[in-house]
């Protein structure tokens, strides 16, 4: 079996163990639908919370200089992949 399929496969299964239906009833705002729901799908995909993840980065769009709540980090110091969490 290809790499791609057995990762897929291993995703499709954690993603499985995860109870979307009790979900809602604890995603009430957007800190924990970040910590219910998002920060363990990022995890799922094979990124870790302590050494991948940035939090309340600058997103340097807007004029304000908005903050955008997780950066992934992949290859260098500088998030590459930037999540917006919504309830």
């Amino acid at each position: 079996m290809p790499i791609n399929k057995q990762i897929a496969n291993v995703i499709k299964k954690s993603l499985a163990k995860i109870d979307f239906s009790k979900l809602e009833e604890k995603c009430t705002n957007e800190a924990q639908t970040r910590q219910y729901l998002i920060e363990p799908i990022i995890e799922i995909l094979g990124y870790s919370r302590m050494d991948d993840m940035l939090t309340e980065i600058n997103a340097g769009w807007g004029q304000k200089n908005d903050k955008a709540d997780i950066g992934l980090l992949i290859r260098s110091k500088n998030p590459e992949i930037i999540v917006e969490c919504k309830k």
